[in-house]
């Protein structure tokens, strides 16, 4: 996708509230980031746009969402299983 002078390219980033995608949004200057979040509770910084995307397996609103994006880094999962003790963890998740 070519975009001018002025025009930032964009970016779609899930995970953008966790650990690695945080940093990462923080150092994507020349990138309109569209942070994608399963629960806006937390803090993202370094995001143009947050958008609240829930489970990530209901696509139904995705091709609205990547309209015009150059790249999509996913960087969503769930971390610390290990140690879960809930009866359904993916449920939980």
């Amino acid at each position: 996708m070519k975009t001018g002078r002025n025009q930032q390219r964009k970016l779609v980033l899930t995970g953008a509230n966790g650990y690695i995608g945080s940093r990462l949004s923080q150092t994507l200057d020349n990138f309109s980031i569209i942070g994608c979040v399963r629960s806006s509770t937390n803090i993202v910084n370094g995001c143009n746009v947050i958008v609240e995307t829930g489970n990530l397996v209901d696509v139904s609103g995705w091709g609205d969402l990547l309209q015009n994006v150059e790249c999509v880094v996913h960087l969503a999962a769930r971390a610390h299983i290990a140690k879960d003790f809930s009866k359904n963890p993916i449920n939980e998740f």
